[in-house]
């Protein structure tokens, strides 16, 4: 997703100013987040499918310039079908997060 489409909203401005965040990603944390409790420079601490993670999960590093990469909607399952295409070209059991 492309961080510059993103509307962010007053208080995601805030975030993104107080944090040195984009806004876009700021809105985005916001609304993928269970709850904000606070942050650091270039990070939100958030509750996201009840597990503490920064940012909501939401990845900026591995993506090409401008962009961002959210969670799946269900990460689990995601995370299932992985382990299983792993194991059925490897034949090998591996862990998935």
């Amino acid at each position: 997703m492309n961080v510059n489409s993103v509307k962010a909203s007053k208080q995601a401005r805030i975030w993104a100013k107080k944090y040195d965040l984009e806004p876009g990603c700021a809105e985005l944390v916001k609304r993928e987040s269970q709850r904000i409790y606070g942050g650091v420079t270039r990070a939100l601490l958030t509750l996201k499918d009840n597990i503490l993670v920064a940012n909501a999960g939401i990845d900026h590093s591995n993506v090409p310039e401008g962009n961002l990469v959210l969670w799946p909607k269900n990460a689990q399952r995601s995370a299932e079908e992985i382990r299983a295409r792993l194991l059925g070209a490897t034949g090998k059991k591996v862990g998935v997060q």
